[in-house]
């Protein structure tokens, strides 16, 4: 099992779990160290509480019924506050930046980092040397002494493969995903409704990604 890791509030992870032999009859039991700052379900996944009072570390215990057992330390922060946007199309919803702007070719133009970081990006689609910042992208927030604070990724409404523009190629693509012939990441299912809420893409979002596309002619 991962010994330890950092999450933030509100979020939830699976946590991983490797019982040797293969073959055992052991069964498992999760517990949690303080059930106000965390919850662990029978699976293994930890959800975080949303309350502010639940930064601080926790311990999940893995439990066979042979009696052995595996820890998890996990340090829990508050979300940090180093970005800001610099226009009024752009918001900052947890681990990801979300636009509606088209033909986003620097990232400067979406997002800037507050007094002491500094960000670094990832395009999504580079071609004829121009870099282009859309769905997929992955944006990293240092800190003044170059430590990782947070990662993001950049997601364009509209925009699945990622070259910021939301056209006839998007469409495709999602019509392809809405029938089970792709499988779409989290951010293309974002980027194909409109929403971080959904958990998969079909005719409903097909269509968003058909609106947003035509409204961009």
């Amino acid at each position: 099992e991962t010994p330890s890791l950092t999450l933030y509030l509100g979020e939830a992870y699976k946590l991983k779990l490797n019982i040797t032999p293969a073959n055992t009859t052991d069964t498992i039991k999760y517990s949690v160290s303080d059930s106000n700052k965390a919850s662990v379900s029978s699976a293994g996944v930890v959800t975080i509480s949303t309350r502010s009072s639940a930064t601080g570390t926790v311990t999940v215990t893995a439990t066979a019924s042979s009696g052995q057992k595996a820890y998890c330390n996990i340090t829990i922060k508050s979300w940090p506050d180093v970005l800001k946007t610099v226009d009024n199309t752009t918001n900052i919803n947890r681990r990801y930046i979300v636009t509606d702007a088209n033909l986003t070719v620097k990232i400067k133009d979406l997002v800037t980092a507050k007094t002491g970081y500094s960000i670094a990006a990832t395009p999504a689609v580079s071609s004829g040397g121009i870099s282009f910042f859309g769905t997929g992208s992955i944006v990293d927030v240092y800190d003044e002494y170059g430590n990782l604070a947070m990662t993001y990724t950049l997601i364009v409404k509209g925009d699945l493969n990622g070259d910021s523009v939301c056209d006839a190629l998007d469409a495709s693509l999602t019509e392809m995903y809405s029938v089970g012939l792709k499988t779409p990441t989290a951010a293309e299912i974002y980027a194909a409704n409109g929403s971080a809420s959904a958990t998969e893409i079909d005719v409903d979002a097909y269509q968003y990604v058909v609106n947003k596309c035509l409204s961009q002619k």
